[in-house]
């Protein structure tokens, strides 16, 4: 065998260093780029589909106090709309949807009326599950501060097991997000 000369050996492992290098550093530098000049192609850190209240919002109220548990808040107006029967509807699939850990949620009713007969039936009908409770001045007055008309639009506030008001969905936000955003919080969450 014949030996190459020193210097094609040490210029091909120059060569290799070089490849190494830019193999180790060229992801990095893409990166930079991405994000220097590029903003909107960087993913956002947030992976919730609810609005996230910040900051949490306690409530002080005796009724609503259902220690150890997760709950869905939901007010309705004395009568109920397509909408208001819509965010039933998915408040109760998302929660079967939760399979074992169903029994770590609950979903309550607010309302500040009284619920007409109609309303009533459809409660007993379709959702035997659900906790109604006279939505006190104290907690239509949190609940304002969190959204503006929270009787009007169809929404759904998530309460903490220890009482704090901390994420809401609008009636768009409805079932498949709020679904996965308590399936990655029951997983995350050693109370409840």
């Amino acid at each position: 065998m014949t030996e190459q000369p020193k210097t094609a050996k040490t210029d091909r492992s120059k060569t290799l260093v070089l490849v190494i290098a830019l193999i180790a550093f060229l992801p990095l530098f893409i990166a930079y780029v991405v994000f220097l000049y590029f903003p909107m192609l960087v993913p956002g850190a947030r992976t919730n589909q609810g609005t996230l209240i910040q900051p949490p919002v306690r409530v002080n109220d005796d009724n609503l106090a259902l220690p150890g548990k997760w709950v869905m808040l939901i007010p309705v107006k004395a009568e109920c709309d397509n909408a208001c029967e819509r965010v039933l509807y998915l408040s109760r699939q998302v929660r079967i949807g939760l399979g074992k850990d169903a029994s770590r949620i609950r979903r309550v009713i607010l309302t500040s009326d009284s619920l007409s007969t109609d309303f009533l039936d459809l409660l007993e009908r379709e959702h035997d599950q659900v906790t109604i409770i006279g939505l006190g001045r104290d907690a239509a007055a949190i609940l304002r501060n969190v959204v503006t008309d929270p009787l009007g639009d169809p929404v759904v506030f998530l309460m903490d097991p220890i009482g704090n008001i901390m994420m809401y969905y609008l009636s768009s936000q409805g079932g498949k997000p709020m679904l996965d955003d308590l399936k990655r919080l029951l997983k995350i969450s050693t109370i409840g």
